[in-house]
């Protein structure tokens, strides 16, 4: 499955060489793993035996890596980078997020949510993308195929929280000063005001916790909010029984989620979790960082389906095949 995925970067634009990686002496192959100028698999190496200069020079790798995954939401994913907080002065920090440019218009909208720091936006997972490329870690997959299936994007970039300058003292940005204050922002001054009655939300892990917080709040999100994904998530998704609308939220996020986790199941059966209140179901690999490229057609399968989450455990095996089939075969079309 993982392969197939793969394929995405060779049928998409060419993967120009991104500056900033060449000056670490590195580049993305043409399908999205990270080679060294010679084609060698990612290896970092340094010289300097001062573990101070090893970190540091590693972190600055991490930066540029970030830069360069922005770069690629702009010029090959064909997102527009769009700052916050909207009305900051010339000396104020800002973060940002990035979104279709016709994103306000679109009839339904997919949000892509990272899991914890340092996973900035196109990343889910940091490590994976270095070990086995942007087709494995990083959210470009799922932003081409929701080109592919009308989608209007909106990718949160919920660990943006302080200034990046490495010369300056970090400041918190405000609008953006931790997660859930980044997913409050744009929804109330980007999303909410947005034509499309129909959003669907991809979370990955540990950004389960921001968005649920964010979702029990609006309730005018909630109304729009037709199916949620979440990744490798092994806690309850839900708020404190104490808050404001506990009740009516964790019954409401039952009915609107699924979540694919490890199994040695077959692919999207449902799997008995003791940990989670959320409907799991199997991604057929007992290894996590492989649950995103194993279920990959699997949740597209389920997007893809009419029917909201009850109905579609109902039928789950039959339903499974047929969206999966037509989720590779349009795949295989391009």
């Amino acid at each position: 499955m993982g392969n197939a995925v793969g394929n995405l970067f060779k049928k998409a634009k060419v993967l120009k060489p991104r500056e900033h990686l060449i000056n670490f002496g590195y580049r993305f192959a043409q399908d999205g793993e990270i080679v060294d100028l010679r084609g060698n698999p990612f290896n970092f190496r340094l010289t300097d035996d001062m573990l101070y200069c090893v970190e540091y020079r590693y972190m600055q790798f991490l930066e540029v890596l970030s830069d360069d995954i922005f770069d690629l939401l702009e010029n090959d994913a064909c997102l527009s980078r769009v700052s916050i907080p909207i009305d900051a002065s010339e000396d104020e920090p800002v973060a940002c997020f990035f979104a279709t440019p016709d994103y306000k218009k679109a009839d339904k909208i997919m949000v892509l949510i990272q899991s914890m720091d340092p996973n900035l936006a196109g990343q889910w997972d940091q490590q994976l993308i270095l070990c086995k490329g942007l087709a494995y870690g990083s959210q470009l997959p799922f932003i081409y195929r929701a080109h592919k299936n009308d989608y209007g994007v909106i990718v949160m970039n919920t660990h943006f929280n302080v200034n990046r300058e490495k010369k300056k003292k970090p400041i918190p940005i405000r609008g953006s000063e931790n997660p859930l204050q980044h997913l409050r922002y744009v929804y109330q001054n980007f999303l909410a005001n947005c034509k499309a009655k129909q959003i669907d939300i991809i979370v990955h892990s540990s950004g389960w916790e921001p968005t649920a917080h964010w979702l029990a709040e609006f309730q005018s999100a909630r109304k729009r909010v037709r199916k949620i994904v979440f990744i490798n998530v092994t806690e309850p998704v839900q708020i404190q029984q104490n808050e404001n609308g506990a009740k009516e939220f964790n019954e409401w996020i039952i009915k609107h989620s699924l979540n694919w986790i490890p199994s040695y199941e077959p692919l999207g059966y449902p799997v008995r979790s003791s940990t989670t209140n959320v409907t799991s179901l199997s991604a057929a690999t007992m290894r996590k960082s492989e649950t995103l490229s194993s279920a990959y057609f699997n949740i597209w399968g389920f997007f893809m389906s009419s029917l909201h989450v009850g109905p579609y455990l109902d039928d789950c095996q039959a339903i499974i095949a047929s969206t999966m089939r037509q989720a590779i075969l349009e795949e295989e079309d391009d």
